[in-house]
Order: C-alpha cells, then sequence, then structure tokens
C-alpha cells in the first residue's frame, strides 16, 4: 500500500511553486492517496548543472510503501544476478 510520496523537482522553467498544490492534487487523484501525503519540493538549481540551465527537467521520488498482505503471508524474494 503507498503510504507517502516525495518528490524533487529541478528545473529553470517551468517554476514548480505557483503549481505545486495543483501537481499534488492531480496527483493525489492518480494514485487515491489523501493530498497531505504528498510532498513537493523544487530547486532551480543555480544555473549549475543542465537542469539548472533550462535543458532539462529532473525529478527524484521517494515512496514509503506497507504490504497489504495478511502478517504471516509477506515473502521475499531476492535476486541475485549470476556473474
Amino acid at each position: 500500500k503507498l503510504e507517502q510520496i516525495s518528490l524533487s523537482i529541478e528545473a529553470k522553467i517551468p517554476k514548480i511553486d505557483p503549481i505545486a498544490e495543483s501537481l499534488k492534487k492531480s496527483l493525489s487523484k492518480i494514485l487515491s492517496l489523501s493530498a497531505d501525503r504528498i510532498g513537493i519540493t523544487a530547486t532551480s538549481g543555480e544555473g549549475l548543472t543542465p537542469f539548472g540551465r533550462g535543458k532539462a527537467i529532473r525529478c527524484l521520488a521517494t515512496a514509503t510503501v506497507t504490504p497489504s498482505l495478511p502478517a504471516g503471508r509477506l515473502t521475499m524474494t531476492t535476486f541475485v544476478p549470476s556473474p
């Protein structure tokens, strides 16, 4: 189950702060998650990266999830690639 999500956006344009609440509402509807469980931060990158110079946009997302299976029914699988 999705518990919360945090987005960190780096872009020169568009300015994120003026549209952050609208983004939260849209994500809330899409993800079936309360808007107060969605965090959005933004930076211009001070022009030090391609994102800060307006050549691209970067978004890093972190999600907190909890198992939705009843206790005792959760199984974990680890994938280890062969050499």
